[in-house]
């Protein structure tokens, strides 16, 4: 057995070289598509937050299966950092594009927005739609700054270049044969429906409708907004859990599959469920906090309504001081079905060491942000979720 250590500098390695895979990928697509060049910029330039761990996900499995990662795995890593990277991009449009199209109509329905989210081609009103971009402060979807530097795209090349982007993913799934396209076709089902619900929610509030936001999230009170908030957390977890299966499926590999492709499943899908909130939403509270996103952490504040509103940083503290165990609250289970996740697999001795590891790794960086965001608020939020995984951790 490869210590973690030694094999996370090994997996490392792989990652910086499926970053040139997944580009060469994109430029062999776009070889002969000379009329979406725009879009292969767009497509090359996006940076994606995610595409990183997706990519080392992706790794990590392949090595498990094969125990080494050859061109093959490399090529499997490219091929997943460009998913991810479009469903980041997609992600963006809908945020800075739809939504305020959303808001400004007021049409927010969850299953009309279900309906225009599956829908590879979208509304071609809305993509034709002229969206105006002003000179101090461009749309964040045209644009990313990268030092000094920042690239412009029109928003309907944006949207494409997630579009095509996508099929080039959908391309090699294909060709993986029936397991793989019911895997792919099923989570990005299943998926979609929160990804609905999130953007209606997104809608809302930028009317600055808190009721009919609290009412989309399924929640009249506290507890009721912690459940559907971890509900909530599958609009990335649903995607996480999906790719190791999908590397099962495309690499055939056979031994005690369907046990691991279980366990598999659940460990992607909680360590991403787990990371949203720990590394994305709690880093970027009081940004969307000023920018009224739907951020898990602040959503049950919306219970308070007063609170939620109050944007100077007095009231809102003391919603967390009277509710010290909402982080706790939401992501225990996650945590506790993420532990169990990692022992079956080391049961089964597919990577449960490794995995295991990173659980720690993960857990660790967890707690510092908590830590570091109830400094910031003036508020002690409680722990049990780590002691419970310490305990967890003692028995390895």
């Amino acid at each position: 057995m490869v210590s973690p250590l030694t094999l996370l500098d090994y997996l490392w390695t792989a990652e910086v070289d499926s970053k040139k895979a997944a580009d060469n990928q994109v430029r062999y697509f776009f070889q002969y598509r000379l009329k979406y060049q725009r879009e292969m910029d767009a497509a090359l330039w996006h940076y994606s937050r995610v595409a990183t761990n997706t990519a080392l996900e992706v790794l990590f499995v392949y090595h498990a299966a094969r125990g080494l990662v050859d061109r093959e795995g490399i090529e499997l890593s490219g091929l997943f950092r460009n998913a991810a990277k479009a469903s980041s991009m997609r992600d963006q449009w809908q945020d800075d594009v739809y939504v305020e199209e959303l808001a400004e109509s007021g049409e927010i329905d969850v299953e009309r927005i279900r309906a225009d989210i599956s829908n590879e081609g979208w509304n071609p009103e809305l993509l034709s739609k002229s969206i105006p971009m002003p000179v101090t402060k461009p749309i964040k979807v045209l644009g990313k700054k990268i030092g000094k530097k920042r690239r412009t795209f029109n928003h309907s090349v944006y949207f494409n270049a997630a579009r095509l982007l996508q099929q080039l993913v959908w391309n090699y799934i294909e060709e993986a044969g029936p397991e793989a396209r019911k895997v792919y076709l099923e989570n990005k089902a299943a998926v979609e429906r929160f990804q609905a619900k999130d953007l209606a929610i997104a809608a809302h509030l930028a009317r600055e409708d808190e009721n009919a936001a609290l009412k989309t999230l399924s929640a009249s009170n506290y507890d009721e907004a912690i459940v559907a908030c971890r509900g909530l957390l599958d609009k990335l977890g649903i995607i996480g859990g999906a790719i190791p299966v999908l590397i099962v499926e495309m690499i055939q590999y056979g031994r005690d599959q369907e046990a691991i492709k279980r366990y598999l499943y659940t460990q992607g899908r909680e360590i991403t469920r787990f990371g949203q909130l720990m590394f994305d939403d709690i880093p970027s509270f009081f940004d969307d906090w000023e920018e009224d996103n739907p951020n898990i952490l602040l959503l049950p504040a919306l219970t308070s309504v007063s609170a939620y509103n109050s944007h100077n940083r007095n009231e809102l503290p003391d919603f967390y001081t009277q509710h010290p165990t909402i982080i706790t609250e939401l992501v225990s289970p996650i945590s506790i079905s993420l532990h169990t996740a990692a022992e079956e697999l080391d049961n089964l001795n597919f990577a449960g060491k490794e995995a295991k590891y990173s659980i720690k790794t993960f857990t660790k960086k967890g707690l510092e942000n908590q830590r570091e965001l109830g400094k910031s608020l003036g508020v002690e939020f409680d722990e049990t979720w780590y002691q419970e995984a310490k305990k967890l951790e003692s028995n390895w």
